[in-house]
């Protein structure tokens, strides 16, 4: 039985939102050396500040994967056009961070995927729990503990 277990809009608002500051600074750089209010050090001021923006977003927001599911045995991961299938065997750890916004999923493997050594995904909300994503990475932490044989 197959459940997807990501959210469905909350990483794409994510991804939306981590873009807006682009073209407002341009816009507003631009509008600057126009009139003539912003010399060179205040352009590459603006420059740096959207480079190191541009990192973060990169690193903390745009990595998070599309969409995920739960088919058993493994994880389908999608993020854009890659695809990859996450055998619970091969999962090291799951850390769910549910105060988080959007609440997430981290999960460390043991082997390198199409997306690293690492998955982030936003979780989907539980219906057991009034904050359903500690019911998931629960039941995840569970079986990936009887997959790989680890269950005491």
């Amino acid at each position: 039985m197959q459940r997807k277990i990501s959210a469905d809009a909350s990483t794409a608002l994510a991804k939306v939102f981590a873009g807006l500051p682009f073209p407002i600074v341009g816009l507003m750089l631009a509008a600057s050396v126009y009139n003539g209010q912003v010399g060179l050090s205040g352009v590459l001021a603006g420059l740096a500040f959207l480079a190191a923006y541009f990192w973060i977003a990169r690193r903390f927001v745009w990595s998070l994967i599309d969409e995920v599911t739960d088919c058993g045995d493994y994880l389908l991961a999608r993020r854009g056009r890659v695809e990859d299938r996450i055998l619970l065997s091969d999962i090291e750890d799951i850390v769910d961070r549910p105060y988080a916004r959007p609440p997430k999923a981290i999960v460390t493997l043991k082997a390198r995927s199409a997306f690293g050594w690492s998955l982030v995904f936003a979780l989907s909300p539980g219906r057991d729990e009034v904050d359903g994503s500690r019911s998931i990475a629960a039941d995840l932490r569970h079986r990936v503990r009887l997959a790989t044989g680890a269950v005491h």
